[in-house]
């Protein structure tokens, strides 16, 4: 039993005064940062809020979305609309031809569909 007790060797640990300094620094701002966080929900929300007036958003605005989305379906249903209606007039007409012609589209493709359009007086 005397030899159990000669056998355990206790390790010790000497700190310098430079390294307590360093780590209680180290303690001191990660306190600061933790109440910092925690009295703040959004960090710069003031500042955000006070610029636009419109407070700051935790999640994505889905309904925002949707309502972009259907703006830009409604804004290319009127530019359809607008299409058809010049066609119907007759302002705008569609031309077939039988071979392609030498002339490239805006997209690089070779045609032998023109549309051409007419000004209404």
């Amino acid at each position: 039993m005397t030899n159990q007790r000669e056998t355990e060797v206790k390790t010790v640990i000497r700190v310098d005064a430079y390294t307590r300094v360093c780590l209680t620094v180290i303690a001191v701002l990660l306190s600061v940062l933790i109440v910092g966080l925690w009295a703040e929900t959004v960090p710069g929300q003031s500042r955000a809020f006070a610029r636009n007036n419109n407070p700051p958003k935790l999640f994505i605005d889905s309904a925002g979305q949707r309502k972009a989305a259907i703006a830009a379906q409604e804004k290319t249903t009127r530019k359809l609309e607008e299409l058809i209606s010049l066609f119907t007039t007759g302002q705008a007409k569609v031309q077939i031809t039988d071979k392609a012609s030498s002339t490239r589209s805006p997209t690089g493709a070779r045609s032998n569909v023109h549309l051409k359009m007419q000004k209404s007086r």
